[in-house]
């Protein structure tokens, strides 16, 4: 039965598009603190070519010279209020932002020099860390 499965995989052409969900260990999470939770989303985050996701993808790129900088394969979930969780005031302008990211649809033949003794997860969170200064700045954030 397994077999016939198989041998059928094969002979289609028509490629199915599935839904990656990845385990806490391999999610990068950002949080961004005392701003405007809606302001931010929209100006830094929803558009597809946004400041954050533009951001997130050339640290990628950057490590692993094989992908195209021009389509970005991490996936983002959907931005949400982290306010309660963060214990943030109820000033609309003093909330906070919660993004979760995966980078399970980048291929893992994908040849990524820059990225020695560590996985790939773990590199991007590094690299997220060493940004929070300057996305502090960018995004007016506390």
């Amino acid at each position: 039965m397994i077999l016939e499965s198989i041998a059928l995989a094969h002979l289609t052409t028509e490629r199915i598009s599935t839904t990656t969900t990845a385990t806490a260990d391999k999610t990068a999470t950002v949080f961004v603190l005392a701003v405007n939770e809606k302001s931010f989303v929209d100006t830094f985050f929803t558009a597809t070519n946004s400041e954050f996701k533009t951001r997130a993808w050339q640290i990628m790129t950057d490590a692993c010279t094989d992908l195209d900088s021009s389509i970005n394969l991490i996936h983002y979930n959907t931005a949400y209020s982290c306010r309660k969780s963060c214990f943030m005031t109820n000033d609309p302008d003093r909330g906070c932002a919660m993004m979760g990211m995966h980078l399970e649809d980048i291929p893992e033949s994908t040849h990524c020099p820059s990225i020695v003794g560590q996985t790939r997860i773990e590199y991007f969170r590094e690299q997220l860390k060493k940004q929070s200064k300057e996305m502090k700045k960018t995004y007016s954030a506390s």
